[in-house]
This record gives structure tokens, sequence and C-alpha cells, in this order.
């Protein structure tokens, strides 16, 4: 990996933030190029760049199949609405558009019409037994403003969250998603 591209954060924090919000990986026997972008949204989170036009200007340098093979997409962003309308504007652009942030995975797992992998919210790694990987008793205090601690992690047993995409090698596109849910006390339904 070159060393610029080690620190990924959002593409669109202001300008002469450390690290890069994107960066270009070898697969591991060197074959492929994969692009990796994190975009944060706008609404409801510490001021950043507009996100869009950070979109749309990243999407002029990774373009698949001229200089990248697969384009991966991670959207940190509180609503769903900004996260669905970055799913549409990569659709066809990247292999897959997935959502972070909120914890919670969502079920709206699919490949959207011009061949992007998509999910909403591809939840958290942690414990969920919780409120979003906290401890639940400590949280629900704060929420009564009664006495309580500093947020501290949940101890029960974690969850690892997340997609899966079979990726299409001629077109960079997906050839399908679906969700992974291993541990703790979620489950994926199948």
């Amino acid at each position: 990996i070159e060393k610029e591209y080690r620190l990924l954060r959002p593409a669109n924090l202001v300008e002469g933030s450390p690290g890069k919000g994107y960066g270009i990986y070898q697969s591991k026997e060197k074959k492929y190029k994969i692009a990796v972008i994190n975009l944060m949204g706008n609404v409801f989170m510490k001021k950043t760049e507009d996100v869009f036009k950070t979109a749309q200007s990243t999407l002029k340098k990774l373009v698949l199949k001229k200089n990248i093979d697969f384009l991966i997409v991670d959207f940190h962003g509180e609503t769903t609405s900004e996260k669905l309308a970055c799913g549409y504007l990569f659709d066809g652009k990247a292999t897959c558009v997935f959502g972070t942030h909120t914890h919670a995975p969502t079920s709206d797992t699919r490949i959207l019409k011009k061949g992007t992998a998509y999910q909403t919210d591809i939840g958290m790694c942690g414990d969920y037994d919780s409120v979003i990987g906290m401890n639940k008793d400590n949280s629900i205090n704060k929420f009564f403003k009664k006495k309580a601690e500093k947020h501290f992690p949940s101890l029960g047993e974690g969850t690892l969250s997340g997609v899966i995409v079979d990726c299409c090698t001629e077109t960079g596109l997906a050839k399908s998603i679906k969700s992974f849910i291993k541990g703790g006390v979620l489950q994926n339904i199948n």
C-alpha cells in the first residue's frame, strides 16, 4: 500500500485534513486494483464539505475498468435518505455502496438497477445486547438524565455485521450481495 493511502478518512473533510478520502489497493495476487472511498454525510453530522459534490469529483478520478477494477463506497451518515441518494449517484459506477454509522443493519440489501450492490447500513461489529455497543443500563440512565458514567462499551458477546458481495471481473459491478451477521444475539434470516 502506498504510504499516502494508509490513513483513509472521509473524502469530504476540509482540505488539509490528514489522510486521503480514497485509496487504491492491489488484490493479494496483484491482479486487480480495488478503490475504496469513504464519505461522511452532511445531515446531522459534524460539518464537512458537500458530500455529493465530493462524490461527483471523486468519481471523475476513479472509473471502473479504466483505472480501477472495483470500487467500494462507505457512506458514513445519519439519514437513510442521504445514504440512498448516494447509492443512486454511484449506481453503475461502483461495485458496492454501503452505509455505516447508525449501528443497526438495515434489511434493504439489493443490487440497484445499474448493477451496484447496496445496503443502507451494514450494522456494527460489537455487542447488540447494548445501546449501539455501549452499556445499556448506563445509556438508559443518561436518557433519564440520572447519574451516569461516561459511555463505556458493553462486554457481551460480539456480533460481526457486514455484507458479502460477489463481483463481475469484466464489468466491476456486483453479481450478488448478501447481508452477513455472525455471533451474538442477531442472526441472518435466510
